[in-house]
């Protein structure tokens, strides 16, 4: 039996052996049509399924409103292969163990698994299912754009404006592929990188490129922690909700002048009053001394 090596000669077996030690690192770290070998010899295999049951369980863990065209239900199947080398390089055994099929989120771009996220909101239980590269989400002609990190932190900004085009960059890292030429075809555009180093140098990457994007502020890690909280707000309802803040800010500060004025009013009133005993004092004085409004006595 002949093996093959990609642009070399055929192999015989033991010759195949050697060269797969050789290259073991390289090929582990492979990902092949969407499934991602690990160090251990693990395959996995995504079939898309139609859940409504599920689904609606999903909606009420993650407080979603809508759900994406690129969000669907899949059964996960984990494939391990194990292999034991002898002493001379032959295999001594060959194992598969099958786990039985789970149900994942899977987000999906042109139709295809790109990246996998427990149906529960976990921070472990996820993985890509290809490269992390940037994927543009079109939602109609809205002229907005929002930028997020991950897919989870998208599906987030999708439940605060389901009509605007959301860019997920995949990692931060990838914020200075993104083209220049996004300023044209958008008329707002909103930076929701995560509240961490790598997301706010993301940010200002993205700002030296799109220099009139601004950034959508939230309270948590990421997008999606705010939205889970409560704490994520469109631009719209955060700039009411600003207004508001704003409003009650000048009304305080409008009262405490007003506060300082009728005090600093008060206290003129208090001398002008003073002035006026003063001057009262000071001429009933001079009356005096010219004996004006004096009546002698008896015998004066």
């Amino acid at each position: 039996m002949k093996f093959f090596s990609a642009g070399k000669k055929p192999l015989d077996f033991r010759e195949a052996m050697d060269w797969l030690k050789e290259h073991h690192k390289e090929i582990e770290g492979r990902r092949i049509a969407g499934t991602a070998l690990g160090r251990d010899g693990t395959a996995q295999r995504i079939e898309l399924i139609e859940d409504d049951e599920l689904m609606e369980k999903v909606k009420q863990v993650w407080r979603l409103r809508h759900i994406p065209f690129w969000l669907k239900i899949a059964d996960r199947s984990v494939i391990r292969h194990k292999i034991r080398i002898g002493k001379h390089g032959e295999p001594e055994a060959f194992e598969i163990e099958r786990q039985e099929p789970l149900p994942v989120l899977v987000f999906t771009h042109q139709q295809k698994p790109v990246y996998w996220r427990s149906v529960i909101p976990s921070k472990s239980e996820k993985g890509w299912l290809t490269q992390n590269k940037p994927a543009l989400k079109q939602h109609g002609n809205s002229g907005r754009l929002y930028i997020v990190e991950g897919y989870t932190d998208a599906l987030a900004v999708y439940q605060i404006d389901t009509e605007a085009d959301i860019l997920i960059l995949g990692t931060a890292q990838n914020a200075e592929k993104i083209p220049q030429s996004l300023a044209n075809r958008y008329e707002e555009i909103y930076i929701a990188t995560d509240n961490d180093e790598a997301g706010e140098k993301a940010y200002s990457q993205l700002k030296k490129i799109l220099p009139k994007a601004e950034r959508l502020r939230y309270e948590g890690k990421d997008p999606m922690e705010a939205w889970l909280e409560g704490e994520l707000k469109s631009p719209e309802e955060y700039g009411e909700e600003y207004d508001e803040e704003l409003l009650e800010q000048v009304l305080e500060e409008l009262e405490e002048m007003r506060s300082i004025a009728r005090s600093i009013l008060g206290e003129e009133e208090e001398y002008e009053e003073w002035e006026e005993d003063e001057e009262e004092e000071y001429e009933e004085e001079q009356r005096k001394d010219r004996g004006e409004g004096f009546t002698p006595g008896p015998g004066m």
